[in-house]
């Protein structure tokens, strides 16, 4: 389904909702969009964990590394 279709059809639903209704579908959208946005911000710290580790088999990096690479160095 291509992103119009998809918004055409969400738009078409939301049309059927009885205007008494509409505060609670607002509310489930609401909820629904800070959950993907949670998702994607957990997926990127893990990506981020996972990178961390670099190709080396898991190794992490040493702490002397870390520290020049984010700047954390006096």
């Amino acid at each position: 389904m291509s992103v119009l279709t998809a918004k055409k059809r969400c738009f078409d639903i939301i049309e059927t909702f009885p205007e008494n209704q509409l505060v609670n579908l607002v509310v489930t959208l609401e909820a629904s969009l800070r959950m993907v946005a949670d998702v994607a911000d957990d997926e990127y710290c893990a990506e981020l964990f996972r990178s961390s580790f670099g190709e080396d088999n898991g190794n992490p990096m040493p702490f002397e590394e870390f520290i020049k690479e984010f700047g954390m160095g006096a």
